[in-house]
């Protein structure tokens, strides 16, 4: 049922959302490191698993959702690279990481 693929599709995409906002707190917190960027990777799994399920669906508005949990997958995965090769450096909004509709920086 394709109700039952929007819940599910909504849950991970909260989940990851959450994820990115508990990082991004404890990257403000000062942390870095492994377990930081585990929690990213976490979120941009949720958000690929969403992105699998959202292929499921027919019609309707897929392919928004699709871009939109990409953008922020891609974000994230941005935000990983940064942290694996700079150490130090300049923290992100969480608006602009979850942001599924910027298109820029």
């Amino acid at each position: 049922c394709s109700s039952d693929l929007l819940n599910l599709i909504q849950e991970k995409s909260h989940h990851a959302d959450s994820l990115v906002r508990s990082a991004a707190s404890l990257e403000e917190g000062g942390e870095q490191g492994p377990r930081l960027v585990n929690i990213y990777i976490e979120a941009v799994e949720c958000y690929q698993e969403a992105i699998r399920i959202s292929d499921k669906l027919v019609g309707g508005n897929q392919e928004m959702v699709i871009a939109g949990l990409k953008r922020k997958s891609d974000r994230v995965l941005e935000r990983v690279e940064q942290l694996k090769s700079e150490g130090k450096h300049q923290k992100p909004s969480i608006s602009y990481l979850l942001c599924g509709v910027c298109m820029g920086h």
